[in-house]
C-alpha cells in the first residue's frame, strides 16, 4: 500500500430474495433493497446518503475534539431529491447539522470545515 493511501473495500453481492444485495466490508454485513422493492431494507440512496450524514458527524466529532470545542451531540439531517425524469443523479442535497455544545460561533467554524473536506 502506497505511505498516505487509504482503500477502502466494500462488495455487494446478489441474495436469493429478489432486488435485494447483501453488503459487505471488513467483518460487516447489511442487506439494501432496490429503490423498486420489496422496501423492507434501506434502498440504495438511502445508505449512500446515510453514509454522507455519518460521514458528518464522525468528522464534526474528531475536529470538534482537535480543537478542543465541547460538542456534547450532533445532529445530521441529510434530504435529497431526484427528478424521476433523471433518476441519476440529485436535483437538490441539504445537510442540516444540529449540535449542541459549542456557541453558534463555533458551530459554524466546523461546519464550515467539514464543507470544506
Amino acid at each position: 500500500m502506497t505511505e498516505g493511501v487509504q482503500t477502502y473495500q466494500v462488495r455487494a453481492v446478489s441474495d436469493s430474495f429478489p432486488h435485494r444485495a447483501v453488503v459487505e466490508t471488513g467483518n460487516h454485513q447489511f442487506l439494501v433493497d432496490s429503490a423498486r422493492g420489496p422496501g423492507e431494507e434501506i434502498n440504495p440512496i438511502q445508505a449512500f446518503l446515510g453514509g454522507v450524514a455519518a460521514c458528518g458527524v464522525t468528522l464534526i466529532e474528531e475536529t470538534a475534539e482537535e480543537l478542543g470545542v465541547p460538542l456534547r451531540a450532533i445532529d445530521a439531517a441529510i434530504e435529497a431529491t431526484r427528478l424521476t425524469a433523471s433518476p441519476e443523479k440529485f436535483e437538490r442535497v441539504t445537510l442540516t447539522l444540529t449540535m449542541t455544545g459549542p456557541d453558534e460561533q463555533q458551530a459554524q467554524d466546523l461546519a464550515d470545515r467539514f464543507s470544506r473536506r
